[in-house]
């Protein structure tokens, strides 16, 4: 491990740093691809997942036990009877795309063509009234012939612009209860996977209670004795008797009065570790 926090270099399995540095950002550093100008950095293994649950131990962390606890199982290569088709459910989301559909611009187009055709229809109307008057009248007709052939031909184009509005917002509208429709198989596929997390997270748990409840039992300022119920302890022994179970490459960051240096932390938790003080 090296740790650079501003002009000071740390090396070593084991780093204790004395200074005003939060630990959340030496756990992040931890996590993240290190860059150049950042105040902290470290090169190190990669960190499971389970390092963003216990991978940073101090006293005003919260912790989901359960959840950190079958993530370590994970991290420690176990594996359950719904992995596969959590795979395939994950694959199956991956595929499924639903895209946006917005009818918006076709309804304003057929809401103006069907306007637009109104209007030239009641003027076709007019004028065709105003020349069957003249006619009886015996008087010129020529203009409003003309006047009527224009507004007939208008109204013959706005006619065919309506039809062909109508025919887009209908396509989009199929569109949008296709997209509907992958969006509902999308919601029952996420709900399904949800499902088997659930079963495999408690399957998980299952395997390693045993173990957590030993680690619980030995972690330094735990309980005096192995607890009836392990999970009722504070978010910090929860959090070292996962790490300890998690069989972790990437550091640990404590932030906590656990330990006497960092060397007995590294060695009950066998892992890197960056304690702070």
């Amino acid at each position: 491990m090296i740790l650079r926090l501003a002009d000071t270099v740390y090396r070593g399995r084991t780093v204790t740093v004395d200074g005003n540095v939060e630990p959340v950002a030496v756990a992040r550093a931890v996590r993240e691809v290190p860059v150049d100008e950042s105040r902290v950095t470290v090169r190190a293994q990669t960190p499971a997942p389970v390092h963003e649950r216990v991978g940073c131990l101090h006293p005003q962390m919260g912790l989901q036990t359960r959840t950190a606890l079958a993530e370590a199982g994970r991290a420690r290569g176990l594996s359950t009877r719904f992995d596969a088709a959590i795979r395939e459910l994950r694959q199956a989301l991956r595929e499924l795309s639903a895209p946006t559909v917005e009818a918006d611009d076709q309804r304003r187009a057929v809401a103006e063509a069907s306007a637009e055709t109104a209007r030239l229809r009641e003027r076709v109307a007019t004028t065709r009234g105003r020349l069957a008057a003249h006619r009886e009248l015996d008087g010129d007709t020529d203009e409003l012939e003309a006047r009527l052939e224009s507004a007939a031909s208008d109204l013959s184009e706005a006619e065919t612009s309506a039809v062909a509005a109508e025919q887009t917002l209908a396509r989009t509208r199929e569109k949008a209860r296709a997209a509907r429709a992958v969006l509902d198989r999308r919601m029952r596929l996420e709900d399904d996977l949800a499902n088997r997390q659930r079963q495999a997270r408690a399957r998980l748990v299952d395997r390693l209670t045993d173990a957590f409840a030993s680690a619980v039992a030995a972690a330094p300022g735990g309980p005096d004795s192995r607890p009836a119920d392990p999970f009722a302890v504070d978010a910090v022994t929860a959090g070292l008797a996962v790490a300890r179970i998690a069989d972790f490459d990437a550091p640990v960051v404590l932030a906590c009065d656990r330990f006497p240096d960092a060397d007995a932390a590294s060695a009950w938790l066998g892992a890197p570790v960056v304690r702070l003080r």
